[in-house]
């Protein structure tokens, strides 16, 4: 098992050539958005308001575990929440705007944030933490040629605890509603982690989404995800796949109901690509 405490932060892994989850469902949704972010690094119009309520609450979970792991306990109510207000300032504070309701107010954003983060609170526990915000580098590869490709994997898992003997890896999220079955099936996010953890050292690691819903009344989703040898050589040959096309330089639009809240789509519809 490889050292956690020896490998480098996200931050210093993405100053270095290297492939993403992000990058990869970015493209997946629309070839030309990843254009735009990844590769032109186009001046985008705005910040998408969930994206921004998500990071704010990322912050916030982050900063419960952490304190989880170096006293054994919880966290005050009121730190996790101060650290939840503080993020959110820093993100009004950014140059690019966050798109805003229709009433243009954000105190609904706060206000629903700090609702969910209170469910939080009182229903989680203190458990056994790993690490927090474990970032990883792994070889990518296309799994039927053989082919290693020159630059990493990379990623931050968001929470590693033992659980019952086991490591197990908790991903956070925010939704408005529940996830059904068929979205944790499809998606690719586990088979990223299962296989990161296997190349890490970790062995057969547990896999959790902890969501936090956006709702009237919040309330907490947990998810536990199953990934087969299957699941993580598809998500590789998708991967090898994408590499490849986006080495061929094809980016296209791909018209769909992403299009509204696009940061990039001023660009589209102006002829700005």
């Amino acid at each position: 098992m490889q050292a956690l405490n020896e490998q480098p932060s996200l931050a210093e892994l993405r100053k270095r050539p290297h492939l993403s989850y992000s990058a990869i469902r970015s493209y997946l949704m629309c070839p030309m958005k990843y254009w735009h972010n990844y590769q032109n690094k186009s001046e985008p119009s705005h910040r998408p308001l969930a994206l921004v309520l998500g990071s704010a609450v990322h912050q916030a979970l982050a900063a419960y575990y952490t304190h989880c792991k170096t006293t054994g306990m919880k966290i005050s109510p009121d730190e996790l929440l101060d650290v939840f207000r503080d993020t959110i300032d820093r993100e009004l504070d950014r140059p690019v705007p966050i798109k805003l309701p229709d009433d243009g107010d954000a105190g609904g954003m706060l206000d629903q944030g700090v609702a969910m983060l209170q469910v939080f609170w009182e229903k989680a526990d203190v458990p056994e933490v790993i690490a927090v915000e474990q970032a990883f580098a792994v070889p990518l590869f296309d799994p039927t040629t053989g082919e290693q490709f020159d630059f990493p994997l990379i990623g931050a898992m968001d929470l590693l605890v033992r659980h019952k003997g086991k490591p197990l890896i908790i991903e956070h999220k925010t939704s408005a509603r529940r996830y059904a079955g068929w979205q944790l099936e499809l998606e690719m996010q586990p088979s990223v982690y299962k296989y990161a953890a296997e190349q890490l050292g970790f062995g057969d690691a547990d896999l959790t989404y902890q969501i936090l819903l956006k709702a009237k009344t919040p309330a907490i989703q947990h998810c536990k995800i199953k990934r087969t040898p299957a699941q993580i050589r598809e998500m590789l040959e998708t991967f090898s796949a994408i590499v490849k096309a986006i080495d061929a330089g094809h980016f296209w639009k791909n018209r769909s109901w992403a299009c509204s809240d696009c940061q990039y789509a001023w660009l589209c519809d102006g002829d700005g690509a």
